[in-house]
């Protein structure tokens, strides 16, 4: 398990044990002032859980719906990126949206010592002048 998730086992077990307390601390029932006609009077503990979930529940959900909305553009992104890999393997050529590319061959071919010429590094060195 990791350590993240232990430290949150912990913290629940600690809120349930402090609403546990809460509750035989204070029995009493409240009534809710805009909730009066449709909830009867309900304990202070429920009151303060249900505060607790619903904080819990709007922290949590919108951060959740925006990773996963991140996690799938990211996906798609690398899919994308794998088929430009593929078409960039396929041809030498590269277009863009500002134009035309071309890709760097791995031995460049020098025009006048023709295509068969291999690149030899110590005939393009000018340090032998």
């Amino acid at each position: 398990m990791k350590a993240v998730r232990i430290v949150q086992v912990i913290l629940a077990v600690l809120v349930a044990a402090y609403l546990w307390l809460l509750h035989s601390a204070n029995p009493d029932l409240v009534r809710l002032p805009l909730a009066d006609y449709f909830v009867p009077p309900v304990p202070v503990s429920f009151v303060v859980a249900f505060a607790l979930i619903l904080g819990f529940l709007i922290g949590f959900v919108p951060a959740r719906l925006n990773a996963w909305r991140k996690g799938r553009e990211l996906s798609k992104t690398k899919r994308e990126l794998e088929q430009l890999r593929v078409q960039l393997r396929e041809s030498d050529t590269v277009v863009k949206r500002t134009g035309t590319y071309y890709a760097v061959p791995e031995h460049p071919v020098i025009p006048d010592r023709g295509h068969d010429a291999t690149y030899d590094a110590e005939l393009d060195d000018d340090t032998h002048a």
